[in-house]
């Protein structure tokens, strides 16, 4: 038996064919802290992410930089 996918999913469930995430076993995180500590601890087959989501974690982390 193939095991199923584990996939790390980073804010809201993007937009995704029906069923898509239906054959893999998902860990939600909200935030970009929760998803630095979840990639840290476990291996993930991919990491999903709503474009909104990553837009805002990358605006905030270009404000930190200044």
């Amino acid at each position: 038996m193939t095991p199923r996918p584990r996939l790390l999913l980073f804010g809201p469930t993007p937009r995704l064919p029906d069923g898509w995430l239906a054959g893999a076993d998902v860990d939600r995180v909200a935030d970009p802290a929760g998803m630095a500590d979840a990639l840290r601890a476990g291996e993930f087959a991919a990491v999903v992410a709503d474009p909104r989501a990553v837009a805002g974690f990358l605006a905030a982390a270009t404000v930190e930089q200044q």
